[in-house]
C-alpha cells in the first residue's frame, strides 16, 4: 500500500520545482519523468537525464495493541459568559468558562475596540490552584507609555462576577461584570 502511494506521490510530484527558487512549472521541459517500478524500489528517469532510485526498505514490527478502557464522557457542565463595553476606554471585553464533568476547564477572554483585538485561552485542570478563577492573561498596553501593561480577567468567587483588571506601572483600572450568563448542565 505504502509502495502505491509513494509511486503516486512521485507522479504526481514530477515537474514540480521548489517554491523557493525562480523557477515554475512553465520552465519544465515538456515531457515528463517516467516512474519505474522493480523489485528493489522504484526507479524515476527524467528527460534531462537524471535519474533517483527510491529502495524499498523492511517492513518494521507491528506494535502493541491498543487498550480498551471505559471512556467517561467529556460533557459540559457549566458554561458561563460575559460581554460588556469598559468604561473610559473605546474597547469591549468578553470572558467565556466551560467547565467539564472530567474536572477541565477550558476558559478563553480578550478585549477588543475598531481595529484590534487580544485574547488569550488556557485549559485548568481541576487540580490548578487557578482552577475556581481561572484567570486569563495577556498583554495589551492601555495607558500612558507603551511599556508592557497587561490584563487579567477572572471569575471572581466572592462576587460570583467576572473581574477584569488592567495592570501598568503608568496606571491600573479594574471593572466588574456583572451582568454574565451562567448555565448549569
Amino acid at each position: 500500500m505504502m509502495k502505491n502511494i509513494l509511486i503516486i506521490a512521485l507522479i504526481a510530484f514530477t515537474g514540480c520545482t521548489s517554491r523557493y527558487g525562480n523557477e515554475s512549472d512553465n520552465d519544465s521541459p515538456p515531457s515528463s519523468c517516467t516512474v519505474y517500478d522493480s523489485t528493489s524500489g522504484v526507479i524515476i528517469e527524467c528527460p534531462d537525464g537524471s535519474k533517483a532510485t527510491v529502495k524499498h526498505g523492511t517492513s518494521g514490527s507491528d506494535g502493541p495493541n491498543g487498550r480498551t478502557t471505559q471512556s467517561s464522557p467529556d460533557n459540559l457542565s457549566r458554561y458561563l459568559y460575559c460581554d460588556s463595553t469598559l468604561s473610559n476606554t473605546n474597547l469591549s471585553v468578553y470572558y467565556r468558562l466551560a467547565t467539564f464533568s472530567t474536572g477541565y476547564t477550558f476558559v478563553v477572554a480578550g478585549v477588543y475596540g475598531t481595529q484590534t483585538e487580544v485574547n488569550n485561552s488556557l485549559i485548568y485542570p481541576f487540580s490548578h490552584a487557578d482552577y475556581q478563577s481561572s484567570p486569563v492573561y495577556f498583554t495589551y498596553d492601555l495607558a500612558g507609555e507603551a511599556n508592557g501593561g497587561y490584563w487579567r480577567i477572572h471569575y471572581n468567587t466572592q462576587t460570583y462576577n467576572v473581574t477584569v483588571d488592567y495592570i501598568d506601572i503608568d496606571d491600573s483600572f479594574t471593572w466588574e461584570l456583572t451582568e454574565c450568563v451562567l448555565e448549569d448542565y
